[in-house]
């Protein structure tokens, strides 16, 4: 929990306490799934016949798509997005047909 103060824990309020004892406990499952990444990527360099670390872990890449993300606005990947089905949908005429029974 990394909190030693008594006075500190004791003058907060109960759903405070709460919110404190679960981001506690989400730090620790953060921390066994760490712990669980690490162990499969050991395996993986061990056992590999020719083992690369970009297959563990592209860090050119995670640091490309970081830079890409604070780079681009929102709207404009939505502006991108709404213009590619756009022209995706060119030419293609929609042929709407009636279900049997009614429906």
């Amino acid at each position: 929990m990394k909190v030693y103060d008594p006075d500190l824990i004791l003058s907060w309020e109960p759903k405070e306490y709460e919110s404190f004892i679960k981001g506690a406990m989400h730090a620790r499952i953060d921390e066994q799934e760490m712990i669980a990444k690490q162990a499969m990527a050991f395996r993986y360099s061990m056992h590999a016949k020719r083992a690369r670390e970009t297959a563990i872990f592209n860090a050119k890449k995670a640091r490309w798509l970081l830079e890409k993300g604070f780079k681009q606005d929102v709207q404009v990947v939505e502006k991108e997005r709404v213009r590619r089905m756009t022209n995706a949908l060119k030419g293609v005429k929609l042929v709407f047909i009636p279900l049997k029974g009614g429906r």
